[in-house]
């Protein structure tokens, strides 16, 4: 039985839809899936507490599956800032993280979130559980923690209703290495069962 899952492409819907998953991952603008589906929603990217590495294994601070890591890791940090800055400087700051049609979408949630006077609230705290790489590509499964983040109205930094988040999101992220080197996040799906973090000593 397959699990059913939300995916974001860059034929998102309303921006009243958008809102409401941003209750389930929070405060700014996160990536499509592809373009197998355009009937979910977009979501949004969470601030984020330092993460959780994956649970792997040994490997070097160099290592293929580190720099991928690294990179995803990245992109909450980017968000954040990118939320609070011009569509211009947002476009920079986050066209070293995004790629594809979904980062045209990213600056449009940038400059609806500032219309609309929200802004991140609290952290997500990130939990990596596995990393499928590739070449060129790779996939990271992420069960993240989003109660203790959402969105806040900018001009008085208190939360918005039914924004804030939950625990256990079950996310895979799909990410793309460029010409130039670089992984960058090219989409996101979010399955509806919950995931669940091993609590093992390390990591």
């Amino acid at each position: 039985m397959e699990q059913k899952a939300h995916e974001w492409t860059s034929t998102a819907t309303t921006h009243a839809k958008h809102l409401a998953y941003l209750a389930t991952m929070i405060a700014f603008s996160l990536t499509a899936v592809g373009c197998d589906s355009g009937s979910s929603p977009k979501v949004a990217l969470p601030s984020t507490a330092p993460p959780a590495a994956p649970s792997s294994g040994a490997a070097s601070p160099t290592s293929p599956t580190d720099s991928v890591v690294a990179a995803y890791q990245a992109l909450f940090a980017a968000a954040d800032k990118a939320i609070v800055s011009p569509p211009e400087q947002a476009r920079a700051i986050l066209q070293a993280y995004v790629a594809g049609d979904y980062l045209d979408w990213e600056i449009r949630q940038v400059m609806n979130h500032q219309a609309e006077h929200q802004e991140p609230w609290g952290k997500v705290v990130v939990h990596i559980t596995k990393v499928d790489l590739k070449a060129n590509t790779a996939k990271i499964h992420d069960c993240q923690d989003a109660s203790r983040a959402g969105l806040a109205d900018s001009r008085t930094h208190v939360l918005i209703p039914k924004t804030r988040g939950t625990a256990n999101r079950n996310l895979i992220a799909n990410m793309t290495r460029g010409s130039d080197g670089r992984w960058r996040v090219t989409g996101l799906r979010q399955y509806d069962s919950p995931c669940h973090v091993s609590s093992s000593p390390s990591g």
